[in-house]
């Protein structure tokens, strides 16, 4: 049972096979996809981090820090606060892509 990967490596050789050691190799590689993925998870983490319970314990909160002057840290709360308030619909509607593609692909 092939992949549509060994398809794409029989497409482009020119219609022969290309060796057993060949194509596995070319599976370990790192593709573009598992950029996207790896993005996707930090986008993932970056929202689910529980303002109340987490970050204001360790000084990270949206609200104690709002007149705080700008800096590296307001910067980097700033995202994680808009990135839970903006990408929440987004990161679900990715999310459920990236699954049913999983499933599909493999």
């Amino acid at each position: 049972l092939g992949s549509i990967f060994d398809l794409w490596v029989v497409e482009t050789t020119g219609g022969r096979r290309a060796s057993p050691s060949a194509a596995a190799a070319a599976r370990e590689m790192l593709r573009l996809t598992d950029f996207f993925v790896a993005g996707l998870l930090v986008c993932n983490a970056a929202a689910v981090l529980n303002e109340d319970r987490f970050l204001a314990k360790i000084g990270w909160g949206y609200e104690a820090t709002r007149n705080d002057p700008p800096g590296i840290k307001r910067q980097v709360i700033m995202l994680l606060h808009a990135s839970r308030v903006l990408l929440t619909i987004p990161l679900m509607a990715l999310n459920v892509v990236v699954i049913l593609l999983k499933l599909i692909i493999g």
